[in-house]
């Protein structure tokens, strides 16, 4: 009787080993089964969408607007965080019209990147582009945000210049350490004081010091009506050139360190220290 106890016990033992073993391998399966490979590229299931992912990638890359997993058509509508990370060979990246976000450290010291073309996306994370050292050209007619370290130290080689139409946020530290000399972002309301944070709040907003000390000029934000603490910290504005029509408000330091000669603000009423 005690023998037979004991098989019994080992058997229902080992039904529930072998059951938990097939539910692992179940459960990977699934895991396993939202990434996959598409015309040389990762992408990864997220919500009915498709997310470009990590892999080895190099020389141009195209993203196409929907691919196959199996027989399913998904559509891409976003890079994932780190994507692209390091990898020295890539050297252009043209998105498709689906794409509206760009995940954090997507391109992360991609040292050989030397165009970007997203001509819909919404959304850049923080430090999706830093240290893209030879990024040359930047398309972003539709970006609304842009976070904060999104381009820095992209160096000598970034534009002079550059249009962000649509751009309603730019987070600290977005443009340091590059050659930009003239900015146009028309729809830009407030220049705060938030000291290079990731995030800017909820207000439309450019983050304090978002900009290159010794080589920025123009900026032209004729929206604007309130510049923070900061917000120029150690720029060249020898040459600025303010079409800043509506401020009303400056804050403390905004021109710190900075050889300012002329400035026009017909309508400010308030100035820090």
């Amino acid at each position: 009787l005690c023998n037979k106890l004991r098989l019994f016990v080992k058997q229902k033992y080992d039904m529930k080993k072998y059951l938990f073993l097939l539910i692992a391998v179940i459960t990977t399966i699934g895991v396993s089964a939202q990434t996959f490979s598409y015309a040389g590229i990762n992408y990864e299931i997220k919500n009915g969408v498709a997310y470009v992912a990590e892999g080895k990638y190099s020389g141009d890359i195209t993203v196409q607007p929907m691919v196959y997993y199996g027989t399913t058509p998904y559509v891409v509508t976003g890079i994932n965080e780190g994507a692209f990370k390091i990898l020295g060979r890539v050297t252009s990246v043209s998105l498709p019209s689906s794409i509206i976000d760009i995940g954090e450290d997507a391109f992360y010291y991609c040292g050989n990147l030397k165009s970007l073309d997203a001509p819909a996306c919404i959304s850049i994370s923080s430090g999706a582009f830093i240290d893209c050292y030879a990024l040359s050209s930047v398309s972003l007619p539709n970006c609304e945000t842009l976070g904060a370290f999104a381009f820095y130290g992209c160096g000598p080689s970034f534009p002079s210049s550059i249009s962000l139409p649509k751009v309603k946020e730019i987070g600290g530290m977005t443009f340091k350490y590059t050659s930009l000399e003239t900015i146009y972002i028309p729809e830009c309301l407030e220049i705060s004081n938030e000291d290079g944070s990731y995030h800017m709040g909820y207000n439309t907003n450019i983050g304090s010091g978002p900009f290159p000390s010794g080589t920025m000029k123009v900026i032209y934000a004729p929206k604007c009506y309130s510049i923070g603490y900061g917000a120029f910290y150690g720029c060249s504005l020898e040459s600025l050139v303010l079409d800043f029509s509506n401020i009303s408000h400056i804050s403390n330091g905004a021109f710190t360190y900075t050889n300012l000669s002329y400035i026009s603000l017909p309508n400010c009423t308030a100035v820090g220290s």
